[in-house]
């Protein structure tokens, strides 16, 4: 009787304790996502490449179309973003030998 006794003791008492280890876990993981969101909105971390291989992917026009990648469009595209012209629409770019054309 002893044995069942604990382990009935054992059962109810994990009864209580672990959905509240769950919901604990679930607002701390929640809270360190809000805490990461928050952070990158600085313009400067969003546009921080440092630690990417490649540039990202450039979308193109209004609507945001996602062609094959290109390395020449995504650097263009980056560069585009850290200029002035950052709230522009990527279309295309024209390389002439010392300048680059960007339309937007």
């Amino acid at each position: 009787f002893e044995g069942f006794a604990k382990g009935i003791g054992k059962g109810l008492l994990g009864l209580l304790v672990k959905p509240v280890i769950g919901t604990t876990d679930f607002l701390t993981d929640t809270l360190i996502g809000v805490k990461g969101a928050v952070e990158s909105t600085d313009s400067a971390s969003y546009l921080n490449v440092h630690n990417q291989i490649r540039p990202r992917r450039a979308l193109y026009g209004r609507d945001r179309v996602i062609r094959p990648y290109r390395i020449d469009d995504a650097s263009a595209a980056t560069i585009q973003a850290r200029s002035c012209l950052g709230g522009e629409e990527y279309y295309a770019h024209v390389d002439m030998v010392k300048k680059v054309a960007l339309m937007s």
